[in-house]
Protein backbone atom coordinates (compact mmCIF):
# COMPACT_ATOMS: atom_id res chain seq x y z
CA UNK A 1 0.00 0.00 0.00
CA UNK A 2 2.96 2.11 0.76
CA UNK A 3 4.25 2.10 -2.18
CA UNK A 4 1.00 2.72 -4.02
CA UNK A 5 0.49 6.13 -1.88
CA UNK A 6 4.01 7.01 -3.20
CA UNK A 7 3.27 6.18 -7.23
CA UNK A 8 0.18 8.42 -6.67
CA UNK A 9 2.02 11.06 -5.11
CA UNK A 10 4.84 11.12 -7.68
CA UNK A 11 2.07 11.76 -10.04
CA UNK A 12 -0.47 13.96 -8.89
CA UNK A 13 2.27 16.59 -7.82
CA UNK A 14 4.10 16.24 -11.17
CA UNK A 15 1.54 14.64 -13.90
CA UNK A 16 3.05 13.52 -17.19
CA UNK A 17 6.76 14.65 -16.63
CA UNK A 18 9.59 13.72 -14.68
CA UNK A 19 9.42 14.17 -10.83
CA UNK A 20 11.43 17.21 -9.88
CA UNK A 21 14.26 17.07 -7.11
CA UNK A 22 12.07 19.40 -5.16
CA UNK A 23 8.79 17.38 -5.36
CA UNK A 24 10.23 14.04 -4.29
CA UNK A 25 11.70 16.43 -1.52
CA UNK A 26 7.96 16.88 0.03
CA UNK A 27 7.29 13.25 -0.92
CA UNK A 28 10.35 12.32 1.47
CA UNK A 29 9.18 14.56 4.29
CA UNK A 30 5.48 13.61 3.68
CA UNK A 31 6.44 9.88 3.91
CA UNK A 32 9.23 10.23 6.44
CA UNK A 33 6.61 8.47 9.12
CA UNK A 34 6.64 5.27 7.38
CA UNK A 35 9.80 5.14 7.04
CA UNK A 36 10.87 5.45 10.41
CA UNK A 37 7.53 2.96 11.37
CA UNK A 38 9.41 0.35 9.23
CA UNK A 39 12.76 0.35 10.90
CA UNK A 40 10.84 -0.02 14.14
CA UNK A 41 8.92 -2.66 13.01
CA UNK A 42 12.61 -4.28 11.37
CA UNK A 43 13.93 -3.63 14.36
CA UNK A 44 11.40 -5.54 16.58
CA UNK A 45 11.81 -8.53 14.75
CA UNK A 46 15.68 -8.72 15.37
CA UNK A 47 14.92 -8.26 19.10
CA UNK A 48 12.61 -11.37 18.91
CA UNK A 49 14.89 -13.83 17.44
CA UNK A 50 16.79 -13.22 21.14
CA UNK A 51 20.53 -14.78 21.42
CA UNK A 52 23.72 -12.57 22.41
CA UNK A 53 22.64 -10.01 20.92
CA UNK A 54 19.20 -9.08 22.35
CA UNK A 55 20.19 -6.31 24.32
CA UNK A 56 21.48 -4.93 22.01
CA UNK A 57 18.72 -4.97 19.42
CA UNK A 58 16.52 -3.76 22.22
CA UNK A 59 18.68 -0.65 22.30
CA UNK A 60 18.50 -0.16 18.59
CA UNK A 61 14.57 -0.83 19.42
CA UNK A 62 14.56 2.18 22.01
CA UNK A 63 16.17 4.68 19.44
CA UNK A 64 13.92 3.74 16.63
CA UNK A 65 10.86 4.50 18.75
CA UNK A 66 12.19 7.76 20.34
CA UNK A 67 12.23 8.49 16.42
CA UNK A 68 9.03 7.32 15.33
CA UNK A 69 7.40 9.10 18.56
CA UNK A 70 8.69 12.20 17.02
CA UNK A 71 7.48 11.77 14.15
CA UNK A 72 4.24 10.96 15.21
CA UNK A 73 4.13 14.33 16.91
CA UNK A 74 3.98 16.44 13.89
CA UNK A 75 1.83 13.93 11.57
CA UNK A 76 -0.54 15.85 10.78
CA UNK A 77 2.17 18.91 9.72
CA UNK A 78 4.32 16.45 7.82
CA UNK A 79 1.03 14.69 5.91
CA UNK A 80 0.26 18.02 4.46
CA UNK A 81 -3.55 17.29 4.51
CA UNK A 82 -4.73 19.94 7.41
CA UNK A 83 -4.58 23.48 6.45
CA UNK A 84 -2.32 25.87 8.79
CA UNK A 85 -5.07 27.64 10.26
CA UNK A 86 -7.47 24.69 10.60
CA UNK A 87 -9.05 24.03 14.13
CA UNK A 88 -8.94 20.65 12.91
CA UNK A 89 -5.05 20.95 14.09
CA UNK A 90 -5.68 21.57 18.06
CA UNK A 91 -7.72 17.91 18.53
CA UNK A 92 -5.22 16.04 15.77
CA UNK A 93 -2.18 17.67 18.02
CA UNK A 94 -3.53 16.03 21.34
CA UNK A 95 -4.19 12.65 19.72
CA UNK A 96 -0.74 12.40 18.46
CA UNK A 97 0.16 13.20 21.83
CA UNK A 98 -1.47 10.43 23.08
CA UNK A 99 -0.40 8.07 20.48
CA UNK A 100 3.40 8.83 20.98
CA UNK A 101 2.41 8.09 24.87
CA UNK A 102 0.81 5.14 24.07
CA UNK A 103 4.02 3.90 22.27
CA UNK A 104 6.41 4.76 25.34
CA UNK A 105 3.93 2.38 27.39
CA UNK A 106 4.12 -0.62 25.52
CA UNK A 107 7.53 0.46 25.45
CA UNK A 108 7.56 -0.20 29.22
CA UNK A 109 6.40 -3.76 28.88
CA UNK A 110 9.49 -5.23 27.61
CA UNK A 111 11.22 -4.91 30.84
CA UNK A 112 8.61 -7.38 32.23
CA UNK A 113 7.02 -9.15 29.18
CA UNK A 114 9.53 -8.78 26.44
CA UNK A 115 7.96 -10.96 23.49
CA UNK A 116 4.64 -9.80 24.11
CA UNK A 117 5.37 -5.92 24.05
CA UNK A 118 7.62 -6.54 21.08
CA UNK A 119 4.23 -8.03 19.27
CA UNK A 120 1.95 -5.06 20.67
CA UNK A 121 4.55 -2.60 19.48
CA UNK A 122 4.98 -3.92 15.84
CA UNK A 123 1.29 -4.26 15.62
CA UNK A 124 0.47 -0.65 16.79
CA UNK A 125 3.33 0.97 14.52
CA UNK A 126 2.13 -1.06 11.38
CA UNK A 127 -1.95 0.56 12.17
CA UNK A 128 -0.05 3.96 12.63
CA UNK A 129 1.45 3.57 9.28
CA UNK A 130 -1.12 2.49 7.65
CA UNK A 131 -3.47 5.05 8.74
CA UNK A 132 -1.29 7.91 8.58
CA UNK A 133 -1.02 6.87 4.63
CA UNK A 134 -4.86 6.43 4.50
CA UNK A 135 -4.74 10.32 6.26
CA UNK A 136 -6.41 9.32 9.12
CA UNK A 137 -4.74 11.28 11.28
CA UNK A 138 -7.18 11.54 14.51
CA UNK A 139 -7.18 7.71 14.27
CA UNK A 140 -3.96 6.78 14.59
CA UNK A 141 -4.79 3.66 16.98
CA UNK A 142 -7.56 3.14 18.42
CA UNK A 143 -9.41 4.42 21.13
CA UNK A 144 -8.76 1.60 23.61
CA UNK A 145 -5.18 1.75 23.07
CA UNK A 146 -5.08 5.10 24.48
CA UNK A 147 -6.87 4.81 27.82
CA UNK A 148 -4.76 5.63 30.79
CA UNK A 149 -1.47 7.28 29.14
CA UNK A 150 -0.65 10.70 29.53
CA UNK A 151 0.13 12.91 26.84
CA UNK A 152 3.22 13.54 26.42
CA UNK A 153 4.71 17.19 25.32
CA UNK A 154 6.20 18.01 21.63
CA UNK A 155 9.43 19.36 21.99
CA UNK A 156 9.76 20.56 18.31
CA UNK A 157 9.53 24.06 18.28
CA UNK A 158 11.80 24.47 20.81
CA UNK A 159 14.25 22.50 18.94
CA UNK A 160 13.68 24.90 15.88
CA UNK A 161 14.17 27.68 17.67
CA UNK A 162 17.29 26.54 19.26
CA UNK A 163 18.59 25.88 15.84
CA UNK A 164 17.52 29.33 15.05
CA UNK A 165 19.32 30.94 17.51
CA UNK A 166 22.25 28.77 17.06
CA UNK A 167 22.47 29.36 13.67
CA UNK A 168 21.61 32.87 13.68
CA UNK A 169 24.06 33.47 16.33
CA UNK A 170 26.72 31.40 14.82
CA UNK A 171 26.17 33.77 11.21
CA UNK A 172 26.09 36.49 13.66
CA UNK A 173 29.51 36.01 15.42
CA UNK A 174 31.96 35.23 11.99
CA UNK A 175 30.16 38.19 10.15
CA UNK A 176 31.12 40.80 13.32
CA UNK A 177 34.74 38.85 13.42
CA UNK A 178 35.12 39.38 9.80
CA UNK A 179 37.21 35.96 9.80
CA UNK A 180 35.37 35.26 6.85
CA UNK A 181 36.52 35.86 3.49
CA UNK A 182 33.34 37.86 1.34
CA UNK A 183 34.00 34.91 -1.12
CA UNK A 184 33.81 32.05 1.01
CA UNK A 185 30.11 33.32 3.16
CA UNK A 186 27.73 32.12 0.46
CA UNK A 187 29.36 28.61 1.48
CA UNK A 188 30.75 28.61 5.35
CA UNK A 189 27.23 30.48 6.11
CA UNK A 190 25.02 27.51 4.94
CA UNK A 191 27.41 25.26 6.81
CA UNK A 192 26.93 26.90 9.72
CA UNK A 193 22.65 27.03 9.47
CA UNK A 194 22.76 23.17 8.56
CA UNK A 195 25.33 22.45 11.91
CA UNK A 196 22.77 23.93 14.09
CA UNK A 197 20.01 21.81 12.99
CA UNK A 198 22.33 19.07 13.76
CA UNK A 199 22.44 19.97 16.65
CA UNK A 200 18.96 20.49 17.55
CA UNK A 201 17.88 17.83 15.60
CA UNK A 202 20.46 14.93 16.25
CA UNK A 203 20.37 11.43 14.63
CA UNK A 204 16.86 12.98 12.63
CA UNK A 205 18.88 14.71 10.27
CA UNK A 206 20.45 11.94 8.79
CA UNK A 207 17.24 9.65 8.67
CA UNK A 208 15.32 12.49 6.48
CA UNK A 209 18.50 12.74 4.36
CA UNK A 210 18.07 8.63 3.99
CA UNK A 211 14.47 8.41 3.47
CA UNK A 212 15.37 11.07 0.58
CA UNK A 213 17.53 9.58 -0.98
CA UNK A 214 15.80 6.02 -1.12
CA UNK A 215 12.80 8.12 -2.59
CA UNK A 216 14.68 9.50 -5.42
CA UNK A 217 17.65 6.65 -5.95
CA UNK A 218 20.48 8.56 -4.94
CA UNK A 219 23.58 6.98 -3.07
Amino acid sequence: MVLDVFGEDLVSINPGRRTTGVARLFIARRYALVAQCAEAIHACAQARRGGEQKPAQLKKLAKRLKTVRRGVLNAHHSRGTVARLSRCRKPLKLHERHVSAALVALESKLDHAPGEALRDIAEALLTISDRYCETRLGELLDEEQLNDVTPTRNWDVMRYLTAFALGAGGVTGLALTGTVPESAEPFVYPIVLATAFLIAFGRDIRRAIDVFSVITGGP
